[in-house]
Formats: C-alpha cells, sequence, structure tokens
C-alpha cells in the first residue's frame, strides 16, 4: 500500500470508518503475529494476539500524520511496546501464581517419590542411593530432571517454566543423565561419589 494511500486509510479509519479499520488490520496482520510471538511462549500467544490487535487500533485512532513520522513505524513501536508490556506482566504473573520450586508440607524430593526401597525392576536399591546420586546434580539439572522426567514436561515446557532456552534445559539435561549414569554405573555407588 502506498503511504498517501495508507494515511488515507488512517484518517478513514480514526473516523470511524469500519472497512477501513479492516483494511488496515489484514495489511498489518503480519506485524501483529510476529509481535505476539516474540515471546516465544504459546500459552499466552492468543491473548498477545489481541493486544496487539487493540493497540494497533489504539495506534490508528492516536496517529497524526502532521507529526511526519511514517505511520508503520509509529504503529509498530506502539504495538511492540504493549505486547512486550504484556508478555513483563503475564511472567510476574506466572511467577506469584506457580513456581516449580515451591513444595508443600505434603510435597516430596524427588528422589522419595521415585523410590521406596525397591521399584519393580530392582533398580533402586535404596532411597539414599537415589538420593546421593541426586545430590551430584546441580540445581538447575534437578530441577530439569524432576520437570521432563518426573512430571512428564516436555523439554520445550521446561525451559518455558524456568525461563531459559530449550538449548539450555537440553545441556543441563544430557549432563544430570551422563551423571547418574556415571554414578550408578561406578562400583560401590550406594556409598560412593558422584563422577563430575
Amino acid at each position: 500500500m502506498e503511504i498517501e494511500t495508507e494515511r488515507k486509510m488512517v484518517a478513514a479509519a480514526a473516523a470511524g470508518d469500519r472497512e477501513a479499520m479492516a483494511v488496515l488490520v489484514g495489511e498489518y496482520r503480519g506485524l501483529l503475529e510476529k509481535a505476539a510471538h516474540m515471546g516465544k511462549v504459546r500459552t499466552v500467544a492468543e491473548d498477545a494476539l489481541g493486544v496487539a490487535t487493540a493497540e494497533f487500533i489504539r495506534a490508528v485512532r492516536g496517529y497524526d500524520a502532521g507529526r511526519g513520522v511514517n505511520f508503520a513505524a509509529y504503529a509498530k513501536s506502539m504495538v511492540y511496546a504493549a505486547v512486550h508490556q504484556f508478555f513483563r506482566q503475564e511472567l510476574r504473573h506466572w511467577q506469584h501464581e506457580f513456581s516449580p520450586f515451591e513444595r508443600g508440607e505434603e510435597d516430596l524430593p524427588a528422589w522419595e517419590m521415585v523410590a521406596d526401597s525397591r521399584d519393580d525392576m530392582g533398580a533402586w536399591e535404596q532411597s539414599e542411593d537415589l538420593e546421593q546420586a541426586f545430590s551430584c546434580l546441580t540445581e538447575r539439572e534437578r530441577s530439569v530432571i524432576e520437570l521432563t522426567f518426573l512430571q512428564g514436561f516436555s523439554q520445550k515446557r521446561a525451559a518455558e517454566l524456568l525461563c531459559v532456552r530449550i538449548q539450555t534445559v537440553n545441556g543441563a539435561r544430557r549432563r544430570a543423565l551422563r551423571k547418574l549414569r556415571e554414578y550408578f554405573l561406578s562400583e560401590g555407588n550406594l556409598y560412593g561419589r558422584c563422577l563430575a
């Protein structure tokens, strides 16, 4: 769309022309969807698209061509700022609502949930052995193992919950599995120490 045509459409939409507003929203749909997915959080992407669309409509209504600013640049800055603020609010809300590290009185550590004294395959000799194996892991490695194996989350979802990149989760998971494998394959692992 040419700049002059776009300015006329923006003026018409700001004056209340619904058709002009629909055309503009259609023209800028790609920008709105890109902004909604910039946080890489699928669970709120639909809400973010709504925020982006509402802010775009606000940008159309508040645009002043007399300032010499290109409408596309003005709209983009408004939309991205609103979506960024939305993601920050969602993150704060999520942090207050849920933390994968919080444990109530009835919740047990991972090693106590997995083994009593022996499971069906006889892999665990004692729960202390599993506890010792888990103590060799860093806090992040323990969290990744708990989320991906014990709670059944995908690596992608675990990355979202831990607020890290999926590559970080993948690396922590590989290191943790290597440490656990080395621990359980070592001789006398009941009292042994984890190999780094």
